[in-house]
């Protein structure tokens, strides 16, 4: 079944199908963190939800603005395409995230144009591409909520080291990345429980991503 680049362009679709199922998952993550911080949450917990707000953002301009630049027709990009929509949903204020919805009507009325069945095709095409979108992703979601965890479990102990969202995101990212500088370490049952589970995740995910360059660059070599 082959799937001609006009069909693509009709879909909305200006890279492979992975990165924009990413996108369309990062739109509803944004979803659930307005949900989120409408629940009774303390600060910490709260920034960490911001913090992760300001990161989704960033994405999303550097999306538009590579939409807008490899587009042939700018003006038509932007506006008969939504590609205001696009720039407002880069705008780091969370109630803007409610423009992100137009990804998710984008998503839709490309399974519309291309069918369930080519969408799989597309995504099973470039499996490694698929793979790392995903991994991306996990990591993200690994931050955001692993460090919401862990504040939540460690804010009631006295002797908690993790009290601030900084402290969390930093103990999860260097947790990820295998490197543990010790500054930062859960001293609860629970929180060493999450510490498990972040660290089983984390080490795996890291792992998919250094093999992902590694093929990379022993391919660039061999071409």
């Amino acid at each position: 079944m082959h799937i001609r680049e006009e069909e693509l362009v009709k879909a909305g679709f200006t890279k492979s199908t992975s990165y924009e199922l990413f996108f369309l998952v990062v739109s509803l993550l944004s979803f659930v963190n307005l949900i989120l911080l409408f629940l009774p949450f303390k600060g910490q917990v709260n920034d960490v939800i911001f913090v992760v707000d300001r990161v989704t953002a960033l994405l999303f301009f550097a999306d538009f603005l590579r939409r807008l630049f490899s587009s042939s027709d700018k003006k038509h990009y932007f506006f008969k395409q939504y590609g205001w929509t696009d720039l407002l949903a880069s705008i780091p204020i969370t109630s803007f995230n409610i423009f992100r919805i137009f990804r998710v009507i984008r998503f839709i009325r490309a399974i519309r144009v291309l069918g369930y069945k080519k969408m799989i095709q597309l995504i099973k095409n470039k499996p490694a591409d698929t793979a790392l979108y995903g991994v991306f992703l996990l990591i993200l979601l690994l931050l955001q909520f692993g460090s919401m965890g862990i504040l939540m479990v460690e804010s009631g102990d006295p002797a908690a080291n993790i009290k601030t969202a900084s402290d969390a995101l930093w103990w999860v990212f260097v947790s990820i990345t295998t490197v543990g500088y010790g500054d930062h370490f859960p001293v609860s049952d629970m929180g060493r429980i999450i510490g498990v589970i972040t660290l089983t995740i984390g080490v795996g995910l890291f792992g998919v991503v250094t093999g992902y360059l590694a093929n990379a660059f022993l391919g660039s070599k061999k071409d």
